[in-house]
């Protein structure tokens, strides 16, 4: 993970671990080491894709890019959300 506008123990990842620590059985966490462009528009100066920073990871979101272990999407597992 190279994102230095926000670090991620401190946030994200205590969050989810308090999640899990207090039970809930539906939570689900995906962590990128690095963000690249995938659409392959961007390249750097040696014609590599193009690496964002890490903060950007919003992108493979947006892209629809994230699923799980299970292969189900993000906006899948959303979906099949419910309030209890």
């Amino acid at each position: 993970m190279n994102d230095v506008v926000v670090q991620f123990q401190p946030t994200a990842g205590d969050l989810y671990d308090r999640l899990v620590e207090a039970g809930h059985e539906n939570v689900e966490l995906t962590i990128f080491d690095n963000v690249i462009d995938t659409s392959g528009l961007f390249v750097d100066a040696d014609g590599n894709p193009y690496e964002y920073l890490g903060h950007w990871s919003w992108i493979y979101l947006y892209n629809d890019e994230v699923a799980n272990e299970e292969g189900v999407n993000f906006y899948e597992w959303l979906n099949a959300q419910a309030k209890n």
